[in-house]
């Protein structure tokens, strides 16, 4: 299920566990920190690198870092994979750095959410939301998926599985537990879906 990674990046926060392959193609789904602290521990900024044919996780980073250092972090790791398909969690920290992407950094493979693909200025809006009841949803196919396709690699996203609970409603970490790599795990796989069309088990859990 788990592989140590053969190469680290970025003070070791960055695990690469297949190297890249220009016959492939990836996509990164990242999720951002909102700066909420879980015992003191900050919440971190996390991504995870997928082959987008098998699903399987090729690299993933995760620590608490500033906004506009995390946009750097993901603008060098998508050039390294590819040019690879990225989508950052559309929250009040992703949209700055979404904009980093953007306009300083002019990224141009980003994820556009199809259920609001233009705001009403008429500019695309980019990256995924994961509000409400949506979040429950995608991390749920991303439990299944573990079932179908058991080869994440990462052996600390397989440990942010293990430790997720049923809080009030809302699935996250267990006491101190960081969600950030699954929840980043989750947008890809949602992304490898809308995008490519890949579906894990019941197709009812799939409905947008």
């Amino acid at each position: 299920v788990s592989n140590k990674p053969i190469k680290k990046y970025f003070a070791d926060n960055f695990h690469i566990y297949i190297p890249p392959n220009r016959e492939k193609q990836y996509l990164i789904g990242a999720d951002c920190a909102t700066g909420e602290t879980i015992n003191d521990d900050p919440d971190e900024s996390a991504f995870v690198i997928l082959d987008t044919d098998t699903g399987i996780v090729q690299a993933d980073f995760s620590a608490y870092v500033r906004y506009d250092t995390f946009a750097k972090i993901l603008y060098k790791a998508g050039v390294l994979y590819g040019n690879a398909l990225l989508a950052v969690e559309r929250n009040h920290i992703g949209i700055a750095v979404i904009q980093k992407l953007r306009d300083d950094l002019q990224y141009s493979n980003m994820y556009i959410h199809k259920g609001d693909a233009l705001d009403e200025s008429g500019k695309a809006v980019y990256g995924y939301p994961t509000v409400g009841a949506n979040r429950n949803r995608i991390v749920n196919v991303a439990l299944a998926s573990l079932y179908e396709n058991p080869y994440l690699n990462s052996i600390r996203l397989l440990n942010q599985y293990l430790g997720l609970e049923n809080r009030n409603g809302k699935i996250s970490g267990y006491g101190s537990n960081h969600d950030d790599l699954v929840m980043a795990h989750a947008i890809s796989l949602e992304i490898r879906r809308l995008v490519f069309g890949y579906t894990i088990g019941d197709d009812s859990l799939m409905s947008v």
